[in-house]
C-alpha cells in the first residue's frame, strides 16, 4: 500500500507520494517533503480558499460581534483545514477518517454561522462560496466512506448477545445468565 493512495482521491491523476506503509500504517522511510503530503490535497487546499474567502465576509459583521460569532465563524472556517492536515499526519486510516469527519462537521458549522448572520442582517448573501463547500462537503464526504469502517460492520453496545459470557442494554431480552446494564463488564457462569 502507498500513501499516494490516500493522496491520489484529491490529487491530479498520477502523483504519488512513494512512502511505503506497513499494513497497520506505519509509515517507513518518509522524508521531509513526504510529511506534508496534505499539501498536496485539493480538498486541503479548496479548504484553505474558503477559509480565505470566510475572513472577509466576517469582519463585515458588527463591532459588537467581533469577540463573538464572527470569531467564532473564523475558528470553523480555519478548523476545517486544519483538521485535514492533522488527519494526514496520523498514522492508521481510522484515525484520518476521524479528522476528516470533524473537518466535514466544522464546514457546516461554518455554514450554520453564516446563515445565521445572514439572518440576522449582517451579511447579505455567501453564494459566492457556497459552491467552494459543496465541493468541499463531496470531497469529503468520498474520502470519509473511502478511510472508516462503515458502521454496519462495527461491534456496537446496543445489539444484544444473550448468553452466558456476554452483557446487554437494557432495552434488550436476556436470560438468566447474563447482565441487562450496558456499563456492567462482568461475566456470570
Amino acid at each position: 500500500m502507498w500513501i499516494g493512495e490516500r493522496v491520489r482521491v484529491g490529487v491530479r491523476v498520477g502523483v504519488r507520494v512513494g512512502v511505503r506503509v506497513r499494513a497497520r500504517g506505519e509509515v517507513m522511510g518518509m522524508t521531509v517533503s513526504d510529511q506534508f503530503a496534505y499539501k498536496k490535497l485539493i480538498v486541503w487546499q479548496k479548504a484553505m480558499e474558503f477559509a480565505r474567502c470566510v475572513y472577509p465576509i466576517a469582519s463585515q459583521f458588527p463591532d459588537f460581534e467581533r469577540f463573538g460569532l464572527a470569531d467564532q465563524v473564523r475558528r470553523a472556517a480555519v478548523s476545517i483545514a486544519s483538521n485535514i492536515a492533522e488527519g494526514c499526519g496520523r498514522s492508521s486510516n481510522k484515525d484520518y477518517g476521524h479528522f476528516l469527519a470533524i473537518a466535514r462537521g466544522s464546514l457546516y458549522e461554518t455554514l450554520t454561522q453564516l446563515e445565521l448572520a445572514k439572518s440576522f442582517g449582517y451579511i447579505k448573501t455567501f453564494d459566492d462560496i457556497e459552491s467552494i463547500a459543496e465541493e468541499i462537503s463531496r470531497m469529503l464526504t468520498t474520502l470519509i466512506k473511502r478511510y472508516t469502517i462503515p458502521l454496519s460492520n462495527s461491534h456496537s453496545n446496543s445489539s444484544s448477545h444473550s448468553n452466558s459470557n456476554s452483557h446487554s442494554n437494557s432495552n434488550s431480552h436476556s436470560n438468566s445468565n447474563s447482565h441487562s446494564n450496558s456499563s456492567s463488564h462482568s461475566n456470570s457462569k
